[in-house]
C-alpha cells in the first residue's frame, strides 16, 4: 500500500469519527435542553362588591347576555328586571361555571337561580366562593328584547 493509500484511508477514518463526535454532541444538547418558561400566571380578578349591572341591556333574539362574576368569598347577589312589557319575557338564571358551559351546549345544566321565562324577575341569593354566571336568556325569542336591568353583589 501507499503513502498516499494510508494517508487517504486515515483521512476518511478521522472524517467519520469526528462527524459521529459532532452527531453524539448535538444529541446530548438536544436531549438535555432546559424545558421552555412556564406562562406566567394569570391573576385572577375577584368581582368586588358593588354593582354588576345597572342600565338598559338588549338581549339578541336566539341569544344571551352573560356577566362573569369570580368570587374568592361569600357573597350575596341581588336584583331585579323587567321589560315594562307582558309580551317581552325574559329568563334571568345564575350558574356556576361548569353547568353555564353545559347549558351554553345546549345539555342539561342545574341553575343556582332560575326564573323562567318572565317579563319581570327579582333575585336574592348567597352565592359560595367561586366561578358565577349572571344570564338574561333571550333563547326562546324571535326577536331582540331590551329591559332594565339592576343587580348587585354585596
Amino acid at each position: 500500500m501507499s503513502f498516499s493509500d494510508q494517508l487517504l484511508r486515515w483521512n476518511w477514518q478521522r472524517t467519520a469519527i469526528v462527524i459521529v463526535a459532532m452527531l453524539a454532541i448535538l444529541q446530548l444538547y438536544r436531549v438535555n435542553r432546559p424545558p421552555p418558561p412556564a406562562p406566567p400566571n394569570r391573576a385572577v380578578i375577584y368581582t368586588a362588591s358593588g354593582p354588576i349591572v345597572d342600565a338598559a341591556v338588549t338581549v339578541p333574539a336566539r341569544d344571551f347576555v352573560s356577566y362573569k362574576l369570580d368570587l374568592n368569598r361569600r357573597a350575596n347577589i341581588s336584583g331585579t328586571f323587567w321589560s315594562g312589557n307582558k309580551g317581552v319575557e325574559i329568563t334571568c338564571m345564575v350558574a356556576d361555571a361548569a353547568n353555564f358551559e353545559a347549558w351554553k351546549d345546549g345539555k342539561p345544566a342545574r341553575h343556582v337561580i332560575d326564573t323562567g321565562e318572565v317579563p319581570a324577575g327579582q333575585i336574592d341569593r348567597k352565592l359560595e366562593p367561586g366561578t358565577y354566571y349572571l344570564v338574561l336568556s333571550n333563547r326562546a325569542g324571535k326577536s331582540d328584547k331590551t329591559l332594565r336591568a339592576g343587580f348587585r353583589i354585596d
